[in-house]
């Protein structure tokens, strides 16, 4: 393999020393099949003749050596190039709009990447995004858990990826957690209702662990956050 890839590098950087050894192997066996005719009696000037007639065209032969060295995709790519360079060269107001348009398109959707990164991923409204981890279930099928209320899916190994697990199981790492790291436990609820002046309006809610806001530093702008105390009541918060 090693060797394999210094021919490839050798075949694509140094093409003039490669073409003419190829000019050399084909003249040898020119040669060579000149003399053997020569010694069959044949006269030296027909003997050649003879020897290219059998040898065919040259460029066939080149091409099949290209091909086996790997340099033949490396010819048709150039070859592709210059031949889009020409039609190009040929149609300026077309180059231009296609140049303009490519631009701006690339400009557009790295514009609109940079802004969505920044506001969706960089600056979510908590302390030190970054540090935000999820925890997975993962488990061969089947697996003790037939269902869960959440998102699970199969890897190309067959484990079953779950996030969401039953609450014992998050009080087990809450209570085993030896790393310093905050474990807190978030599942979004569907389509809520919520009353406000006697207008019943649709809003979104999650259920939450006690250290919620603790673990994310947030404030609430009114009232109190749930503290980790509420978790000693199931309900209570």
């Amino acid at each position: 393999m090693k060797n394999r890839v210094k021919l490839l590098f050798r075949s694509l950087f140094n093409r003039r020393r490669v073409e003419a050894e190829m000019e050399d192997e084909i003249r040898f066996h020119l040669d060579a099949r000149t003399a053997d005719l020569i010694a069959a009696g044949r006269a030296p000037r027909e003997a050649a003749r003879q020897a290219r007639l059998e040898f065919g065209a040259s460029e066939p032969h080149k091409d099949g050596m290209r091909a086996a060295l790997g340099v033949r995709w490396a010819d048709n790519l150039i070859a592709d190039l210059r031949y889009a360079v020409r039609l190009l060269r040929k149609s300026p107001s077309f180059t231009a709009i296609a140049v303009s348009s490519l631009a701006l398109a690339i400009g557009a959707n790295t514009a609109i990447f940079s802004v969505a990164n920044e506001m969706l991923y960089e600056r979510l409204a908590i302390p030190r995004p970054r540090e935000l981890h999820m925890f997975y279930a993962v488990g061969k099928s089947p697996t003790v858990i037939h269902g869960s209320w959440g998102s699970n899916f199969h890897d190309d190994d067959g484990r079953n990826h779950m996030d969401s697990v039953a609450y014992p199981f998050y009080r087990q790492l809450v209570d085993n957690n030896r790393s310093g790291l905050e474990i807190f436990a978030a599942k979004p609820l569907p389509q809520l209702n919520v009353t406000a002046n006697g207008q019943a309006q649709p809003t979104r809610g999650q259920l939450v662990s006690g250290n919620y806001y603790k673990a994310l530093e947030i404030k609430p702008m009114l009232g109190r956050s749930i503290l980790p105390a509420d978790d000693a009541v199931p309900g209570r918060g």
